[in-house]
């Protein structure tokens, strides 16, 4: 993508010469791609050796490396310049960055570690905040559909029961914070309905900015109020990460700011509802009185064999 990116950046300086402005607030921003979003012209492999040549997976002359996702039009138009598309494990659900095209990439302060994965870009469990952490710079996972997955790229198409969002990395707090601005900006659920209609709110920003004073320490009238989850009941932080948490906690405390444990219903609840609500739903003509079995804990209104359980969902 190097051609591209100097075609671009040639572009960009003719535009700002002949109109005396930037094209946008991204005017000349390198930028990198996970190897999820479609860029005309380019192979989108997701780690697949299969997808080589293809549009994810799929010979079609019509399809293959004619589609740029929705994203990348927004960047473009936005006038940032795409260099490179980022590396990531095969199948994309993985904690480290490896597969049979590219191979392992580590991490770039220290090439023993694990640079961690799965790449920056989109995440449904932590694909741009672990490498983050591993790496040390910043980035933001929104709201499922804050930003557009329109013709990205995915490892499980029309799986939505926990679906992954488009992410933000950067090597500070502000250029994450530029990048999705800019791109709500653009407005993109005008072109991808499935994006939330919501533009960046400024003055919540501002309010809650107001609730710490310039040096960090409370507004006494209204500190800030911060929840910590320890744990989900199935697994926990390292050592290193709960010490870590309690060094900040410790300091945002001295500092006059709220701090509680937050403890949400246990995800052994969730597991244990999750099968026993599929089982009912298979259940013709008695489905709705083994939902509120399951719901209501009453053992008289079970007719299908299952433990009933006072579980709320």
């Amino acid at each position: 993508m190097f051609d591209m990116s100097l075609r671009t950046a040639e572009g960009l300086d003719k535009y700002f010469k002949d109109n005396g402005t930037v094209k946008g607030p991204l005017h000349g921003l390198p930028i990198s791609l996970k190897d999820q979003f479609h860029v005309e012209g380019y192979d989108t492999t997701m780690g697949y050796v299969g997808w080589i040549g293809t549009y994810e997976g799929d010979k079609d002359i019509v399809k293959v490396n004619k589609i740029n996702s929705q994203i990348v039009k927004e960047l473009l138009s936005l006038g940032a310049v795409l260099y490179c598309k980022t590396s990531l494990p095969q199948t994309l659900l993985l904690g480290e960055t490896v597969n049979n095209v590219i191979g392992t990439t580590l991490n770039p302060a220290n090439q023993l570690l694990s640079c961690g994965g799965s790449s920056g870009g989109t995440d449904i469990g932590g694909s741009v905040r672990i490498p983050a952490g591993f790496c040390g710079t910043y980035s933001i996972k929104p709201t499922h559909d804050r930003l557009s997955y329109r013709d990205v790229a995915n490892t499980n198409p029309g799986q939505d029961t926990y679906a992954s969002s488009v992410g933000v990395m950067g090597t500070t707090i502000d250029a994450v914070k530029l990048v999705m601005t800019s791109i709500l900006s653009t407005q993109p659920w005008i072109r991808d309905p499935a994006v939330i209609s919501m533009p960046w709110n400024g003055d919540m920003k501002k309010s809650t900015l107001a609730r710490a004073l310039p040096d960090g320490s409370a507004n006494k009238k209204l500190p800030l109020k911060l929840g910590v989850f320890w744990t989900d009941g199935v697994v926990g932080p390292q050592p290193p990460i709960k010490r870590g948490l309690r060094i900040v906690l410790d300091v945002l405390k001295s500092m006059g700011h709220k701090v509680v444990d937050w403890n949400p219903p246990l995800q052994n609840n969730a597991k244990r509802t999750h099968p026993t609500v599929r089982t009912t739903s298979t259940s013709s003509s008695n489905s709705l009185v083994n939902l509120k079995c399951l719901l209501f804990g009453k053992a008289s209104s079970c007719v299908t064999q299952f433990p009933c359980s006072n579980t709320r969902i």
